[in-house]
């Protein structure tokens, strides 16, 4: 914290940048309008799929599963679009830009928007999970069982 504040200070953006502690996520999303994830190492980013939900476009890294996350795993998810714009890890240049094309064009934005909310509402439920867990539980006990 101490030194995301100093980097605050020395770049002059105090009246820019806001650390607002500890929030309700569900009471903060709807204030935002993209969200970035320039992370250089991820596994399945939840803040993605919160977004997702949400309905919030996001610029992400191309770490982990964020591409899959954005621009779809499977055909059928791809045929979605995409609900957000991936970048190269560790550059700013390409984040920024991707940050400016999301918050410029409202047209892309609610497609983005959309693509985001169906993506999850289709191919991340929870029941999905739950079975898939279910399933790797009975088949190591069904190899137990045969043992």
């Amino acid at each position: 914290y101490e030194e995301c504040v100093n980097l605050v200070r020395l770049l002059h953006l105090e009246d820019v940048v806001e650390f607002t502690g500890k929030v309700r996520v569900a009471d903060y999303l709807p204030k935002l309008d993209v969200i970035v994830l320039t992370s250089i190492s991820e596994a399945q980013p939840l803040v993605i799929m919160e977004a997702n939900c949400a309905g919030i476009p996001a610029v992400a890294s191309d770490v982990g599963s964020c591409r899959e996350l954005l621009e779809g795993r499977t055909v059928a998810d791809q045929a979605l679009g995409p609900s957000g714009i991936v970048t190269k890890v560790a550059d700013p240049v390409s984040t920024g830009e991707a940050i400016l094309k999301i918050l410029t064009s409202p047209i892309l934005r609610s497609k983005m928007s959309k693509a985001g909310i169906e993506r999850v509402k289709t191919f991340y439920k929870e029941s999905d999970l739950n079975e898939t867990y279910l399933n790797i539980y009975k088949d190591y006990m069904a190899m137990e069982d045969l043992e």
